[in-house]
């Protein structure tokens, strides 16, 4: 799975890449830490879905 997330708690960037075969790579984050990130970035006042992983793309 794969998302564009666009605000102004987002950083420009990707947190991923891809393996050989155009396939998300081994160790790429699950879905319960994409929303993670969303929470993140959206101001949740507290983490409902754990730490978000993506630190390096959020404001």
């Amino acid at each position: 799975m794969t998302a564009t997330v666009i605000g102004k708690n987002v950083k420009v960037g990707t947190t991923g890449r891809v393996a050989a075969n155009v396939s998300l790579a081994a160790g790429t984050p699950s879905i319960q830490q994409f929303w993670a990130y969303l929470a993140a970035v959206t101001g949740a006042a507290n983490q409902p879905f754990g730490a978000n992983p993506h630190t390096a793309i959020t404001m």
